[in-house]
Order: structure tokens, then sequence, then C-alpha cells
């Protein structure tokens, strides 16, 4: 089985910042920090993680931050 993660944060997650891990799917996980940010997101299987997230986003369940300025 293979699975591919998706960083969401400039410069990597620094280590011991994923405070918990959310299930969203048995396919889309989901590393959220103490602050309840998303710092990456794992898709386990053959299918196209952009797939998994706008059926996410369609149900509701996902929503879109505005790009972090630097």
């Amino acid at each position: 089985m293979e699975a591919s993660y998706t960083d969401l944060t400039p410069g990597g997650i620094p280590d011991g910042g994923v405070a918990r891990t959310v299930e969203v799917t048995p396919s889309i996980l989901v590393d959220i920090d103490a602050d309840g940010k998303p710092l990456g997101v794992e898709v386990i299987g053959d299918g196209d993680w952009r797939d998994g997230l706008a059926v996410l986003a369609m149900a509701g369940r996902l929503r879109v931050a505005p790009p972090l300025s630097c």
C-alpha cells in the first residue's frame, strides 16, 4: 500500500510540533499542532490526495485558509 504526505508548514514541521493526528477518513490523516492548525496531510492508498481533499471540501469538512504572508 502506498502513502503520500504533504507538509503544510513553511520550513517543515518542527520536532514535537504534532500535538495530535485526526483521522478525517480511513485514508486521510491530518497532523495538528497544539493550537489546532493543520501541519500536514497523509493520504494512504493509491488515490490522488487532491481528490480526497476535494471530497472533504465539498462535504464541508475542510476549510481553506488564506495564504501565509512571509
